[in-house]
């Protein structure tokens, strides 16, 4: 997976090109704020945001090459193919060919072990029978082999791609010109929010103190928003011109889960 590190392109160009280490970690850390100031000029959710492009980026290299990659092939064997999430987003975007290969594969790698499990099955002893226990370890060995291991490929990448950008978003907020543009942002959406206060440290306690403080902001206006949906709910106010507070429900869903169509 290309991930997060696919975003760098600029950055490994001024690594090459500058031969002072100092020198060349500054021009990196300024090419990494402009992508965040970027970021927060859009609307939404800026950890979103980058995690939606890194995925399209890595479909891309997915279905084009890495699908029959020794590696990224045992991969998501073990896991039977994807999350449902993703798995859904495959069916809907992955090419034919490239999707038979894979699901190929997998019941290609799984049928034998299916057998075994049906056949472990079949030679079971009857109850209470001394090798009952004996039975009941083979058959859970068996089943270990056949329930999926690791983890979806694209959920990885896209977690990765977070971690990446909530350190970096965390550091950049020292700086003055990122603090502004983020209190007048979209704010983070309550996974990326919950992800960037396990950064928590010493060093980076008033960051997270103006993270929570703009996230606080967009919740209390959300709540006065119900709060205009329920007054006018009253019939005594139910004349009364109907606004944005009857789309509050879709914003708060949105601001919950990250950017998303509803």
């Amino acid at each position: 997976m290309r991930g997060a590190l696919a975003n760098f392109n600029c950055a490994e160009t001024l690594s090459q090109a500058c031969s002072n280490p100092r020198k060349r970690n500054a021009e990196v850390d300024a090419s990494i704020r402009t992508e965040i100031a970027q970021l927060l000029g859009q609307e939404g959710c800026p950890i979103c945001t980058i995690c939606d492009e890194s995925l399209q980026r890595s479909w891309l290299w997915f279905f084009r090459e890495s699908y029959a990659s020794g590696s990224q092939v045992g991969k998501y064997i073990d896991y039977w193919g994807f999350c449902k999430h993703h798995t859904k987003l495959v069916a809907k975007i992955g090419p034919t060919w490239q999707k038979s290969v894979i699901y190929s594969a997998i019941i290609d790698a799984k049928l034998p072990i299916l057998k075994d499990v049906v056949n472990v099955l079949k030679s079971s002893s009857p109850a209470f029978s001394p090798l009952e226990k004996l039975f009941i370890r083979r058959l859970r060995r068996m089943s270990g082999r056949i329930r999926p291991k690791g983890e979806c490929l694209f959920c990885k990448s896209v977690d990765e791609t977070a971690r990446f950008y909530v350190e970096r978003l965390v550091n950049a907020l020292s700086y003055p010109e990122i603090e502004r543009l983020f209190k007048r942002s979209s704010g983070l959406c309550m996974h990326h929010f919950f992800q960037i206060l396990s950064n928590l440290d010493a060093n980076n306690a008033p960051q997270l103190a103006l993270v929570a403080e703009l996230q606080m902001e967009k919740l209390s206006n959300l709540q006065q928003e119900f709060d205009e949906f329920f007054r006018k709910a009253d019939y005594r106010y139910s004349s009364e011109p109907k606004g944005q507070e009857q789309t509050t429900w879709t914003r708060t869903v949105q601001r919950f889960i990250g950017n998303a169509d509803l």
